[in-house]
């Protein structure tokens, strides 16, 4: 169960850098360039390319992005403030509440991450990623009937014929079959 968990998680974290964002300002193309290379998995040179547009520019996307980059590496800490920094500017967008449970899940701190979880989900019903993340903490916290509930949303939600989504999907299915 836990490496089933994990894996999810792993994938989860893929699946985010895909997400559509409409840029704005004169940072555009260096927050496009800074998502590219955190999907390449180049987090040193998309922080330090985040970190020298940060001054000038206070859109929540340099903090969101910046904060995926030190979740990513590891950085808990840091993507804790720089999430909490885009949420101050942005509470409107799903992905930056997603994020911010992530932080909280890799702490350890199941129940806060749900509580994000659940803003996301307030946010936008319609955000499957939401669902799967509470999914796994309900399966990590050995809550297994919420777990299946939530990635029975996740399964209806998601829509995307990528082939980690397919894979995500089916492996989803079978952890609600399973228990049956």
């Amino acid at each position: 169960m836990k490496m089933f968990v994990r894996n999810l998680v792993v994938v989860t974290l893929s699946l985010t850098f895909f997400l559509p964002y409409m840029v704005h300002g004169k940072s555009t193309d260096d927050i496009e360039r800074a998502q590219m290379l955190i999907s390449e998995k180049r987090i040193g040179e998309a922080v330090t390319m985040l970190t020298s547009i940060q001054q000038d520019d206070a859109d929540w996307q340099v903090s969101f992005w910046l904060g995926t980059a030190y979740l990513l590496s590891g950085q808990l800490h840091l993507a804790e403030v720089e999430l909490d920094h885009a949420l101050s500017k942005e509470t409107e967008r799903a992905e930056i509440w997603l994020q911010r449970g992530l932080v909280e899940a890799e702490q350890k701190r199941m129940e806060t991450a749900l509580g994000f979880y659940a803003v996301a989900t307030q946010v936008d019903p319609s955000f499957a990623l939401a669902y799967l993340n509470a999914g796994i903490v309900y399966a990590e916290i050995g809550q297994d009937e919420l777990a299946r509930q939530s990635f029975a949303s996740f399964v209806r939600l998601s829509t995307t014929d990528r082939a980690k989504s397919r894979k995500l999907r089916a492996d989803v299915l079978q952890f609600i079959a399973s228990a049956r």
